[in-house]
């Protein structure tokens, strides 16, 4: 399923090195650790809450990022992600965003820091991660948007 939607922000609950080599797949969150790709939702920022377990530490992919938590952050081990940035030899993936205390803190700040939006309509997209995007929640300021497209339908 290709996603082409665009939004105020993006919240995804977690990432991982099980979900996708780079922790998240750039074709569904449109940001990519080089400028010779695009795609994906466009969105001003994005905000990543947690990290699997399954990754082991392994945090490749926060440089995309603009917001997370401290709880992913005491699970990183920037060791890790270190050896996949000097593989692929690109080291933007492995650069730390800005780090708050809980999944809210990480979501008003992302509302916070989006330039030119009614901050009374934002238009958010929530996703579990990259690789179980058949449920996509969206905001209110959204769902006209979601109605008009044939291929979606409103659960609740």
């Amino acid at each position: 399923m290709q996603i082409e939607a665009s939004g105020d922000v993006l919240v995804i609950d977690w990432m991982g090195k099980n979900i996708s080599g780079s922790g998240m797949d750039c074709n569904i969150t449109g940001r990519y650790t080089t400028e010779f790709a695009s795609g994906g939702i466009k969105v001003q920022k994005v905000a990543v809450l947690d990290l699997t377990e399954e990754s082991h530490g392994n945090n490749i992919g926060m440089g995309v990022v603009d917001v997370t938590t401290a709880k992913l952050m005491a699970k990183a081990c920037p060791e890790y992600a270190y050896v996949n940035a000097l593989t692929s030899l690109v080291s933007s993936g492995c650069k730390i965003p800005m780090t708050l205390q809980s999944d809210e803190d990480a979501i008003k700040a992302c509302i916070r820091m989006c330039v030119g939006i009614d901050r009374s309509k934002v238009r958010l997209i929530h996703i579990r991660d990259t690789l179980h995007i058949a449920r996509i929640e969206v905001s209110e300021a959204m769902i006209e948007e979601v109605r008009r497209n044939p291929e979606l339908e409103i659960l609740d």
